[in-house]
């Protein structure tokens, strides 16, 4: 509650605004611009190093990545086919190529990923699984794969489900040869039948069978 003097009016200005001797007071707050990173990020794409070393400016909400369209193309197939759709700018100046679809963070965690960065943890890892499904970069894919493989603490269930959703056929291969017991089978097992292929049924029906 605010004070009569925190508010520098004079008594009984406020008493018409005074519910059970409280007043209630709503502010509206508009942010001019959005932060997108700070210390807790690993690389940064708009430092000096990141702006020598670029041929092209990716601007995703407010935030501008200096990035290089080779590395990109490389390992992305749809930054492959929005540069080659650009137009060669006989500017000097670098082009700044608008992403309408992908926010900021994302962006920023994909691109870590990326290049190569140690940016992945179970909180983030299905983020950047849809980034790299959206982006068409089967590198981050397989980095995501890996990590879910060898330093995930999530359950295996949840595991498998990530697996099945982004068809992550190693990862779908481990959870299930590490199953131990039927039990074990059943929990990977999904509620909605319709969730899994015919095949992985079979995988799952056969690895149950081998426990007779």
């Amino acid at each position: 509650m605010m004070t009569r003097s925190f508010l520098n009016v004079p008594d009984g200005v406020l008493s018409d605004y005074l519910v059970d001797g409280r007043l209630s007071i709503e502010m509206e707050v508009k942010i001019k611009k959005e932060k997108v990173y700070g210390s807790s990020w690993l690389r940064k794409f708009d430092d000096d190093e990141a702006k020598e070393f670029s041929d092209v400016v990716l601007l995703a909400g407010t935030q501008e990545f200096h990035v290089n369209k080779m590395y990109l193309s490389l390992h992305s197939a749809y930054f492959k086919s929005l540069f080659s759709s650009q137009k060669s700018a006989k500017s000097p100046k670098k082009s700044i190529i608008k992403l309408e679809d992908v926010h900021p963070m994302d962006l920023q965690s994909f691109l870590e990923v990326l290049y190569g960065e140690p940016a992945i943890s179970d909180y983030s890892v299905e983020r950047l699984l849809l980034s790299a499904e959206f982006l068409e970069a089967k590198t981050v894919t397989k980095r995501c794969e890996e990590f879910l493989e060898a330093k995930s603490r999530t359950s295996r269930k949840r595991k498998f489900e990530t697996a099945v959703r982004f068809d992550l056929e190693s990862l779908k291969r481990k959870c299930i040869d590490e199953a131990e017991t039927t039990a074990e089978i059943r929990e990977l097992a999904p509620e909605n039948a319709d969730e899994l292929e015919p095949q992985e049924w079979k995988e799952l029906f056969l690895k149950a069978c081998s426990f007779e």
